[in-house]
């Protein structure tokens, strides 16, 4: 389904664009926490309704398996590279820290920012976008039928 494709992509995105670009404290943790959940529950809900109406190829198997990767490792990376924040976060020590600001220094050079750009484009951007282009498709066909 197109819209659980968009919103997929959404809660991975929003996630990632506040790593990137604001200081990771708990209210970004609890948001990205939040946006994994949905994403979870969005992604379960997405195969159970396709699942009787369409044939789930293996290709597309594969592809929802790797996608379904990525806010997990998302999520690890944060914590890992953030782990004060995440321990104050698990242990409700939330005082002073439920705020949203920008990254006093940037996360990396000019040139890593297009670097990852590009990676993103390869590793996150042409799959959703090649499941989406997959789920328009099957609504034609569906409505053709």
């Amino acid at each position: 389904m197109t819209v659980e494709s968009l919103t997929l992509g959404l809660v991975v995105g929003i996630p990632l664009w506040l790593s990137i670009f604001s200081e990771i404290d708990v209210l970004v943790l609890l948001i990205s926490f939040f946006f994994f959940i949905v994403h979870e529950l969005v992604a379960h809900y997405d195969v159970v309704w396709a699942d009787p109406k369409r044939k789930i190829t293996v290709w597309e198997q594969h592809v929802h398996a790797y996608l379904s990767t990525i806010p997990f490792y998302l999520m690890t990376l944060i914590i890992c590279r953030n782990w004060d924040a995440f321990i104050r976060t698990i242990t409700f020590q939330w005082t002073g820290h439920l705020q949203i600001s920008m990254r006093s220094e940037p996360v990396g050079t000019v040139s890593y920012v297009w670097w990852y750009a590009v990676f993103m484009l390869v590793v996150a951007i042409i799959p959703y976008t090649e499941e989406v282009v997959r789920c328009f498709r099957a609504q034609r066909r569906q409505a053709a039928e």
